[in-house]
């Protein structure tokens, strides 16, 4: 099984969303991740076959999306980044419903699979409320519950883990890891602790392009030698962010530990160069903070 994203371009009149994006997926999680605006819905959009291409063709085991029509969307599970619900649907009436659409089968079929689903989601206690009613990060579950109903071949999570909370995140990402072995799974986000342990490969995509694609190690081996720490004292941080891209701060005392992201070594006393993590490409790639990064000044 294998997804090919052939030279695939999304214009907007003179703006381009997406440039000239060429992948080939296969079974497992990839993480596709980049700043806000940087193409990453445009693209869950197309592969969903809910959003044409200007350019460039999707194909499956070889054959043209295009062609397959509903044989393809049958074979997809998406989560958009913002979903729209009926309100006064109940969260079981509501997947039911989405269980119909589907054609996953039977009513006892669709029951079967609902059951499952909302077991899997930890939707139990909420499954009788009105879908109006639930906060958000209970509604973006409900949302990637209809996605892995009809158990896709492929599936899609634009922004997953927006309003959930940490334990939540955490229980995601295992259900995907489970589920990974027999499905492509693509995550679009820009927090990278959503695919940081997950992911077998991660494409970095900004403004459109796709600027890098591997493995967590072929990713991190870009940027050997260009991540550092330096301890500092308190009253120079200030100093050191504008020279440099601070990725981390922890102080202690008077004193600060900084974790900078440089593309040549910083000319500076007890500069300690650092095995580089996720979030440094991030910020090497990307020139900007992720929102997961923490900053700390204890005193």
């Amino acid at each position: 099984m294998h997804l090919e994203i052939n030279k695939v371009t999304k214009k907007y009149g003179s703006f381009t969303a997406l440039s000239v994006f060429s992948a080939t997926l296969e079974s497992g999680i990839y993480g596709l991740l980049g700043p806000n605006g940087a193409g990453k819905s445009t693209l869950a959009n197309i592969v969903c076959d809910t959003l044409k291409p200007t350019s460039g063709d999707i194909l499956y085991n070889g054959v043209s999306t295009k062609k397959m029509g509903k044989e393809y969307r049958n074979l997809l599970g998406f989560a958009p980044q913002v979903s729209s619900y009926y309100k006064d649907f109940s969260t079981r009436y509501f997947l039911e419903y989405m269980g119909m659409l589907k054609e996953i089968g039977s009513k006892a079929d669709i029951k079967k699979r609902v059951d499952e689903v909302v077991d899997i989601l930890n939707l139990t206690d909420v499954e009788k409320k009105k879908i109006g009613k639930l906060s958000g990060g209970m509604k973006q579950r409900v949302g990637i519950a209809q996605a892995i109903l009809n158990d896709p071949k492929i599936l899609i999570l634009d922004e997953p883990t927006a309003g959930l909370d940490p334990k939540e995140r955490i229980r995601l990402r295992n259900i995907l890891s489970k589920m990974s072995f027999d499905r492509i799974t693509l995550i679009a986000t820009h927090i990278v602790s959503d695919i940081e342990y997950i992911a077998g490969k991660v494409m970095l995509l900004k403004k459109g392009n796709l600027i890098e694609f591997g493995t967590l190690d072929e990713i991190l081996s870009s940027i050997n030698d260009k991540v550092f720490k330096i301890t500092v004292p308190k009253n120079e941080v200030d100093e050191y962010s504008i020279k440099y891209k601070v990725v981390n701060v922890i102080g202690d005392g008077n004193m600060a530990e900084l974790r900078i992201v440089s593309d040549s070594a910083p000319n500076a006393e007890k500069m300690v160069s650092v095995k580089p993590c996720l979030e440094d490409a991030y910020l090497f790639y990307f020139d900007e903070l992720n929102i997961s990064n923490k900053v700390d000044l204890h005193d």
